[in-house]
């Protein structure tokens, strides 16, 4: 019986997490390697379903082919749809928040395009072991072919913000990954 829910479970997965039901999705994750390895939080999809992770074993990174950053900062991060869905099979979906499209924070193609066009600010301040809470809208470009991160907030060693008008918005309305 739990052979047959878990390749139900995979079929729903799989219709689920495909470019056009995920054209963006919200991330909030906290990163350290400080004093040993801790990676956790979550994703949220257009439907408003939450999906959590905690340290996963198998986990797919950003490639950031014109930056050299510490993982959490980069603001050119590219992922493949493939690689993206495997880390959402990785997670657990915890509980449906809103239809982001609908409600509360609704994030049209016109936030999309000014996320892109602004530029990240950069924080005076660095602090050294505090890790790296980042917020990013991971958002497919049908020319690449690959979701692109865009930065929306990172804090911890060092503090970077998007200058856009709706990067703290949706941070805000969607929540940061919790500090534990």
């Amino acid at each position: 019986m739990f052979s047959i829910f878990k390749k139900q479970a995979s079929s729903i997965a799989d219709e689920l997490f495909t470019i056009e039901n995920l054209p963006f999705i919200f991330q909030s994750e906290y990163y350290s390697l400080a004093w040993g390895k801790r990676h956790y939080g979550f994703y949220i999809a257009p439907d408003g379903r939450k999906y959590r992770y905690d340290m996963p074993e198998e986990w797919n990174f950003y490639s950031c082919p014109n930056e050299k950053m510490v993982w959490g900062y980069e603001t050119d991060g590219i992922i493949s749809p493939e690689s993206l869905f495997q880390n959402l099979r990785s997670s657990t979906e915890v509980l449906r928040l809103f239809p982001m499209m609908r409600r509360k924070a609704p994030i049209t193609q016109t936030i999309i395009d000014d996320l892109f066009a602004s530029q990240v600010k950069y924080g005076d301040r660095y602090m050294c072991d505090a890790g790296i809470r980042s917020n990013a809208l991971l958002v497919y470009e049908q020319e690449t072919g690959l979701y692109k991160r865009i930065l929306l907030r990172a804090s911890g060693d060092r503090e970077m913000v998007n200058k856009s008008d709706y990067a703290l918005p949706i941070v805000l309305a969607l929540g940061e990954a919790s500090l534990r």
